[in-house]
């Protein structure tokens, strides 16, 4: 057996055989191990994970929607579930919904989400969150997913 690579929920596997072990088979050249991301690479150091995954930080959103709690657009959570479905990965839509919370808190390190008057990013959209998280949830995250994303 092969040596697995994890990137959050994907268990990379290059070997066939390896199946049952891993969740998401890569195709492309060896993965040897990890970048600063913590991302797997393969043997040219290129990463193993797909820009189009909610998981990369460096993720563009493509489809987007207007929540009212937050007064900003954010990935809608199905164009996110999306590209796990083609993976033929089972991520339930709650899964998502965190994931995409992970990548608003991320935009303080990783660069611009938004821009323009409408919209602020890096550090104040972090803390925005982080306000909303403390004082409108009372520090509790499902409170704060209830909130963004209301049934």
């Amino acid at each position: 057996m092969t040596e697995l690579y994890r990137y959050g929920p994907i268990v990379f596997y290059t070997n066939p055989d390896d199946e049952d072990t891993g969740n998401y088979y890569w195709t492309g050249k060896s993965i040897i191990g990890y970048d600063d991301m913590g991302i797997p690479v393969d043997e040219f150091g290129d990463q193993c994970l797909d820009l189009e995954c909610i998981l990369h930080p460096h993720y563009k959103p493509k489809e987007l929607v207007f929540n009212e709690f937050l007064n900003m657009k954010i990935p809608t959570v199905s164009s996110c579930k999306a590209w796990f479905d083609n993976a033929l990965l089972d991520v339930s839509e709650g899964d998502v919904k965190k994931y995409i919370l992970r990548f608003l808190f991320m935009q303080k390190e990783h660069g611009m989400y938004r821009k323009g008057r409408e919209t602020t990013l890096g550090g104040n959209l972090y803390t925005m969150l982080s306000y909303k998280l403390m004082n409108d949830c009372q520090g509790n995250t499902q409170t704060l997913l209830k909130r963004i994303w209301p049934l």
